[in-house]
Formats: C-alpha cells, structure tokens, sequence
C-alpha cells in the first residue's frame, strides 16, 4: 500500500507493509497529499514496516525512526518526514517555535515544551492569523523568513477544555499518541484552521516568549535583542551541522529588525488580546 505526501519542496511515497498499517497512520497525514501543479525538487521513498510492537520507517536501507508501539506509529512517521523535508532545504536552520502571520508580518513564538506555544497558536488563529509553524520553524533565504510547513497544529489533552469554545469541533476529533506518551489531537490546514500556503515566505517582525504558569500575571515584556537572541539560540537547530561565525552574524543582522518580548500568561483570554495589539 504506498500514499504519496508533499511538504516544502519534497515528495514523499510511504510504502505501508499491509492496508491496516495505512489505514492506522494515513489520516494524520493525509492534508500532505500532492496538490496538482506540484513540483518537488525531490522525491523519496520510505517504508513502514511492523517492528516488535511498533513499526520501523526506512529510508535508503536504513532506519531513520521508529516507534515502540501501533499506537505511537502515525506521529512517528509524522515526524521523520517534517524532519527528511527540512533537510532536503537549503534553509539556514530549524527554530523550536510557533509561527503566525498577520498582515503579511510573522510572529514567532519560541520556547520549551509546556510553556503555551500551541495553545497560544490555535488561540490567535482563532482569531484571524494564519499559521505558518507549529513547533518547527524553518528559517530560508539571505535575509532569514520563515517558510511554511503545514503540519497541522497538535493539542495537547491540557489544552482541549481552554481551546474547545474556540473549536467546538475538537472533542470529535482523533487523538493520537505521541513518542512520549502524550496524547493529542491535530488541528488540520484547511478544515480546523488558516494555514499559510505551502509555498508562503514570511518575514518576522515580532519575536514573544511565551512562559505559561497558573499563578502568573500576563504581560508583555519587552526583551532586548541580544537576550532574545541568546534564547533564541537555546532552541536552534542549524541545518550545516554547527553554528559558524557566517551564520551567527546573519542571525544578528536579522534580528535587529525584529521587535522581542517575554510573555508571561495565565490566561489564554488574557494573552491572545495583547498579541492582537501588537501585531498590528
């Protein structure tokens, strides 16, 4: 069974081992199907194949992910091809960090996991920004933008009751198991959210910090440059293999553009308002 995938430039044909593995992995990957007109500049082939309770995915003969059980397999092969599509660009590097657009103008929202970046995301798409990222955000070109990479946006089980007034769709929808145990369900391009065409290029105008805790006042601070870009920094994956005095001084030069804030939150309600004022 082989369902063929697209995302930034490359094409991908995933050759399942039977109809059920298909059929137990194909539906979150299904918003990368190939429109028409599409020109990959490569094209890759892989197999999913069943490995002690989980699946093996195989690309050139060799393992380049896996999963320890069924269940986990769909977000697995999710992942190695977000990650086989970045790095068949020749983008500059990879940011662990959300990515919206507003008139034409992106906003990034960098940090670890559980600080809100997700819930934050689907909270101002709600709102009329178009997604560009979820948690991987390629940065391409001379002058660094961020490409978009229409993944789907993923909701973790913490987030379903403050996001569900926004999508009363998402307790129908289908949750998955993540590698780490977490469960989730994926808000899709097109049918739950705005997304960025495949194609789009956005330059970054506004770089916010968001650091969720309960008890914590929301605001925005502002943050000085080289202290974004030194946190920045923390979640960069350069796609050269290591971080050089070439590519450190295009990411200086880019971010003295670019306006940079800390957002502690609490409140969903109270955070998606401030970032609508700013991104103006």
């Amino acid at each position: 069974m082989v369902e063929t995938y697209s995302l930034l430039r490359s094409t991908f044909r995933v050759h399942y081992d039977s109809l059920e593995l298909a059929e137990e992995i194909h539906p979150l990957l299904r918003h990368a199907a190939p429109t028409s007109g599409t020109e990959p500049a490569n094209t890759i082939d892989l197999a999913v194949t069943p490995e002690d309770g989980g699946v093996a995915i195989i690309a050139d003969d060799k393992e380049i992910g896996s999963s320890r059980t069924r269940e986990d397999a769909a977000v697995a092969v999710r992942a190695c091809l977000t990650q086989l599509a970045v790095a068949a660009t020749d983008g500059l590097c990879v940011v662990h960090a959300g990515a919206l657009c507003r008139n034409g103008e992106g906003l990034l929202l960098p940090g670890a996991a559980g600080h809100g970046k997700s819930t934050l995301s689907a909270g101002l798409a709600a709102r009329g920004f178009q997604m560009l990222c979820d948690d991987t955000t390629l940065l391409t070109g001379e002058t660094p933008v961020v490409r978009s990479l229409p993944t789907g946006l993923c909701i973790k089980r913490g987030a379903y009751a403050v996001l569900e007034p926004y999508y009363p769709q998402l307790p129908s929808l289908p949750e998955w198991r993540r590698p780490d145990g977490k469960y989730a369900r994926y808000l899709m391009p097109g049918d739950d959210l705005r997304w960025a065409a495949s194609d789009a290029t956005v330059a970054v105008r506004w770089i916010v910090f968001p650091r969720y805790h309960p008890d914590e006042g929301t605001a925005l601070v502002p943050l000085p440059r080289h202290e974004a870009l030194a946190r920045l920094l923390r979640g960069v994956y350069f796609l050269s293999g290591s971080l050089d005095k070439r590519s450190l001084d295009k990411l200086i030069a880019w971010i003295e553009h670019i306006d940079c804030f800390e957002l502690p939150l609490s409140s969903l309600d109270a955070a998606a308002p401030l970032l609508e004022g700013l991104c103006i």
